[in-house]
């Protein structure tokens, strides 16, 4: 679906962002919409860069579940090598990739915990 998105006539050209990006939020098609965007960032940037908005909102939607430390070193070593004409996009979408890898690292184990309750423990 990904690779047709980009070149087919399957899948209109105003729609491919939202291809990449719903694929990006199904849990099993994340890593995959994450290594696709970066795979193509060059046909990506060069076919919705002149869109800012378009660009944001494909750049917001690939990273905002990104939630490691391997994902957030890929996004700095992204940015590094290929973060030019994204705009205030990728800043953004590195705050919001440390903001989530901070999170699981002070919640995550308290939240998985909480999750292994039986469902009658909260109730008093």
């Amino acid at each position: 679906l990904l690779n047709l998105s980009l070149t087919s006539d399957l899948v209109p050209e105003q729609d491919v962002i939202d291809v990449i990006i719903h694929v990006g939020r199904n849990p099993q098609g994340r890593n995959l919409a994450w290594k696709y965007f970066r795979d193509k960032w060059d046909i990506l940037n060069a076919r919705y860069g002149e869109a800012l908005f378009m660009n944001s909102k494909l750049i917001g939607g690939v990273t905002e579940f990104l939630n490691t430390e391997r994902e957030l070193n890929e996004l700095k070593e992204f940015i590094q090598s290929s973060g030019v004409g994204a705009g205030p996009a990728l800043p953004r979408a590195l705050e919001i990739v440390e903001g989530n890898v901070r999170w699981h690292r002070l919640h995550r184990r308290q939240f998985y915990q909480w999750l292994r309750k039986s469902p009658g423990s909260n109730f008093g």
